[in-house]
């Protein structure tokens, strides 16, 4: 090969490696400027959906900070781990809210919240 070549290939691996590195390091800024707003915007979401399921008059705690990660689990669906979320009253459970997956969906699986009360309702 001549050495005009091997030049102009390694001036065209430098250019690619260049861009390669600039792209990733604005992707990786982009993702650090936008993780936090995200979760809370999914926090605030989720809780939105607590809402609709377990009255917040029923209880008195962050239930986001009350996640607890149970095993798959046949009876909910769950094929993987999923979460379970604790309502308390004065430190005493009331309730609790489950995620569940029906896989008989037309268009695929249906995810659903399932809220407990402590007594059984």
């Amino acid at each position: 090969m001549s050495d005009t070549l091997i030049k102009h290939a390694l001036k065209t691996a430098s250019t690619l490696t260049a861009f390669a590195l600039v792209g990733t390091a604005i992707l990786a800024y982009i993702f650090l400027i936008t993780r936090a707003p995200i979760e809370a915007s999914e926090a605030e979401a989720r809780l939105a959906l607590f809402s609709q399921i377990l009255p917040h008059d029923v209880y008195d705690n962050d239930l986001l900070k009350t996640e607890l990660v149970i095993p798959p689990n046949l009876l909910l669906g769950n094929r993987t781990p999923s979460k379970a979320n604790i309502a308390t009253l004065g430190n005493e459970p009331v309730g609790v809210i489950l995620e569940a997956i029906a896989h008989d969906g037309y268009a695929g699986d249906i995810k659903l919240l399932i809220a407990i009360r402590a007594d059984g309702s």
